[in-house]
């Protein structure tokens, strides 16, 4: 359950402001191996255009995600918040109340946004969504239903990634620019 007192405590212990600006999640990890993490230059590429565009930028994950994290700030240069590995469970609840906007892959981090009814682009290579979907009525589910795909392995059995690596940066920046956002 999220209140506006937890909420309130996680902003004042980070010492943050929720402001005008709209706020966009990124949920860049995910445990079940590479095979279902979208690349992180792309993430990367679609946190620079709507930081270009006068949004935050909120990056999360677990300390395992840590690395991808460090990688999408320095490509944005350093313009984002990086959460990843530094917030209980309850904080990260209480923070993804207040974006606007979270992709993810196909992971934990979008189950807590989709339970939250967040705006939510929930991406999906390897895995299927018709197993593991995500259930709030903001959510859409990006895929490209490629043959070889879902294959439900860790790494890419035929090491080119093409599940993920065709779903564009301006895929998903056209789907959030259509709904407004």
């Amino acid at each position: 359950t999220v209140t506006q007192q937890s909420v309130q405590a996680t902003l004042n212990k980070l010492q943050l402001a929720v402001s005008y600006k709209r706020i966009l999640a990124l949920c860049p990890g995910a445990a079940g191996g590479t095979a279902k993490r979208w690349p992180e230059q792309y993430f990367a590429k679609v946190a620079q255009e709507k930081l270009n565009h006068g949004w935050e930028v909120w990056l999360f994950g677990s300390q395992q995600d840590a690395l991808i994290t460090a990688n999408i700030q320095q490509q944005t240069g350093n313009k984002c918040q990086n959460f990843a590995g530094k917030l209980q469970l309850t904080e990260t609840v209480d923070l993804l109340s207040v974006v606007d906007v979270v992709i993810s892959n196909d992971s934990g981090l979008m189950h807590m946004a989709s339970s939250l009814d967040k705006y939510l682009l929930a991406i999906y290579g390897s895995t299927s969504a018709k197993f593991t979907p995500p259930f709030g009525t903001r959510a859409k589910i990006v895929t490209e239903n490629l043959a070889c795909s879902p294959c439900f392995k860790r790494d890419c059995p035929l090491q080119h990634h093409q599940c993920m690596q065709a779903i564009t940066p301006e895929r998903i920046l056209s789907l959030l620019h259509n709904d407004g956002y």
